[in-house]
């Protein structure tokens, strides 16, 4: 497995807001963010996750 990029979580990032966006313009006046185990958000923010250092 390797160590995600920078670059690379920047564009996840990114996509979270574009994808947000087109939710709005059709219509959804609600979204859910899924921050739950495993789920990249989850191992970002966990202290007990992602513990490499390559």
């Amino acid at each position: 497995m390797q160590e995600i990029t920078f670059e690379r979580l920047l564009d996840i990032i990114n996509k979270f807001g574009e994808v947000a966006k087109c939710s709005v313009e059709a219509g959804y006046g609600c979204l859910e963010f899924h921050c739950a185990h495993n789920y990249l958000p989850h191992s970002m923010l966990s202290s007990e996750i992602n513990h490499r250092g390559d």
